[in-house]
């Protein structure tokens, strides 16, 4: 499981990373091809590694900030949202970064205890 975990997350990088190279110029990919690309691995992220200890809100809230980011930047690859793609492509890559900072789940899971044993019968009497 460990595996699949820091596999969602390198996605997650390589999205951030093909935003960065689009919005640099470097290389020159349809935008909504990217947006989508990069919108899928922020959600993908979210799933992987938790790379830091933070607290469940901390990391509720970087998931859910990524989550909503990952939407509209799929909105703006679909063309409802207008804007300039390079402005979009910086908040994608935000997202990807947050997306593997948060996760929906509890990271540092606390132990719960043992159950107590169940009390031992008590032998019937002789008449």
């Amino acid at each position: 499981m460990k595996t699949i975990r820091t596999v969602l997350s390198v996605i997650a990088l390589l999205a951030a990373a093909l935003g960065v190279a689009a919005a640099s110029g470097m290389i020159h990919w349809n935008v909504a091809l990217v947006d989508l690309v990069m919108a899928g691995g922020t959600m993908l992220g979210t799933f992987g590694v938790a790379p830091f200890a933070l607290t469940v809100v901390e990391s509720r809230i970087c998931a859910g900030v990524a989550t909503f980011t990952s939407a509209i930047v799929a909105a703006h690859a679909a063309g409802t949202i207008p804007g300039a793609p390079k402005i979009f492509n910086v908040i994608a890559v935000g997202a990807a970064l947050l997306s593997i900072l948060g996760r929906w789940d509890d990271p540092n899971p606390t132990p719960v205890p043992p159950a107590p044993a169940p009390p031992a019968p008590v032998p019937p009497k002789a008449a």
